[in-house]
């Protein structure tokens, strides 16, 4: 007895027949009929049957552990999910995505654009290092570290202390025309 070999990846479809459309070759051979009996016996499955299917898929959906990890993070984080959560049994599902969505990017914009600028000074062992109140002003060059992220919601934070660095160095007697090095925080 002779064994064919099995061929796994096949350009054949299911129905046998290398239709050029593969769907329309069985449905020409009664396949309307089939389809139309399966959505005639789904009009005879309950609704409540269909409510609970509905119910087991969005609980599904769900990851609980992401859930319970986003509600301990912050505040901020916290307050999103309830909202969104209120929003879609509220207004829809649709709806608030868009509002959970507008709320993270409104709430999130100032919060990144706050900077932290801190003057810096070179110690005698060359170390450089935060300035500290006995520190005596450096008339030769002023290094100051920006702390934050530097994109368009900075920007006027950003132009605010520049002005402030600028002000301070000519009042310390520091040369104009050094050069602003920028460094983004990790």
């Amino acid at each position: 007895m002779q064994h064919k070999p099995v061929q796994v990846f096949s350009r054949t479809p299911p129905g046998g027949r290398g239709d050029a459309c593969v769907g329309r070759g069985d449905l020409r051979r009664g396949g309307y009929r089939r389809a139309a009996a399966g959505v005639a016996h789904a009009l005879y499955i309950p609704k409540a049957t269909l409510a609970g299917l509905l119910f087991v898929t969005a609980l599904r959906l769900i990851d609980v552990e992401q859930l319970r990890y986003t509600l301990r993070a912050s505040r901020y984080d916290a307050g999103l999910v309830v909202i969104t959560a209120l929003a879609a049994l509220l207004i829809g599902v649709e709806f608030s995505i868009l509002v959970g969505v507008v709320l993270s990017v409104t709430l999130f914009v100032p919060r990144a654009a706050r900077l932290r600028a801190t003057e810096l000074v070179v110690s005698h062992e060359g170390v450089v290092r935060e300035k500290a109140g006995d520190d005596p002003p450096c008339s030769a060059v002023a290094v100051w570290d920006f702390e934050g992220e530097l994109f368009f919601g900075a920007a006027p934070d950003f132009d605010r202390f520049i002005a402030d660095i600028k002000a301070r160095a000519q009042q310390q007697g520091v040369r104009p025309g050094a050069a602003i090095q920028a460094r983004a925080a990790s």
